[in-house]
């Protein structure tokens, strides 16, 4: 019988025994105040799923019963899922097979601080300003994508590069799940290092917060994988499965 269940300390714990996989569905309890939080049989140990109403869906589970339940009665509306894990994706495509689906390879920094890289370019924060432009050359450009990203720079940290007055690189922090994205740099401004100045001075920004940075990384984007690759103290953790029962 699945259950829900107050945010707690308890649950939090729970999910940090497996720190780096469960580092996504940790965000997302902990920064959103909506989250509807599930366990199965009354026991921890079955597992967890958080999700919001027509929000993304979170889970930290395999256990097969619990997320045939789920997926027979909840949410009412969407079923998207975030980040999962894939051993846990798996499970479900067993169970129903989703109309789309996305693999990305997760990097989480595993260092103690970041290595600061030399430049001679200023890294500062994104303006509000700035959020239309960013939505343009946005990979996931929708219906929703404008207000998303106006919401992740006003209320939470990024960094970018201007070149003579022009926005060259950014790099923004997902709200849903905490990950590192968008990260983008202008056509005419690639092969000067301004990814990797933009991804250092955010990481800076979260580790002196006690956040742990984290990135997914689509699978055949070769270069932000060999981007992950270069930055110290930023490792493979898993692989995990964005996908959706809804177009």
């Amino acid at each position: 019988m699945i259950k829900q269940v107050e945010k707690s300390e308890q649950i939090l714990e729970h999910l940090r025994q497996n720190l780096y996989v469960n580092l996504n569905i940790l965000h997302f309890i902990e920064n959103h105040a909506d989250v509807k939080i599930l366990i199965y049989n009354n026991d921890m140990q079955n597992g967890v799923i958080a999700f919001e109403d027509d929000g993304w869906c979170f889970v930290a589970t395999e256990c097969k019963e619990f997320l045939k339940a789920f997926l027979e009665n909840y949410p009412t509306g969407n079923k998207l899922f975030s980040s999962v894990p894939k051993n846990s994706a798996e499970v479900i495509f067993s169970l129903s097979e989703p109309l789309w689906k996305t693999s990305c390879k997760v990097y989480v920094f595993q260092g103690e601080e970041v290595t600061k890289k030399s430049g001679n370019f200023k890294v500062e924060q994104v303006l509000p300003s700035d959020v239309n432009e960013i939505n343009e050359y946005y990979t996931y450009r929708g219906d929703w994508s404008l207000e998303e990203l106006k919401m992740c720079i006003e209320n939470l940290d990024s960094s970018c590069i201007r070149i003579d007055g022009e926005l060259a690189a950014w790099c923004l922090v997902h709200d849903n799940d905490g990950s590192l994205g968008p990260l983008y740099t202008k056509e005419k401004f690639r092969r000067m290092g301004l990814a990797e100045l933009v991804s250092y001075d955010l990481m800076e920004k979260l580790i002196a917060k006690g956040q742990i940075p984290c990135v997914q990384i689509v699978d055949d984007n070769t270069n932000s994988l060999n981007l992950a690759a270069k930055i110290k103290g930023m490792e493979y953790s898993h692989d995990c499965i964005w996908f959706g029962f809804v177009e």
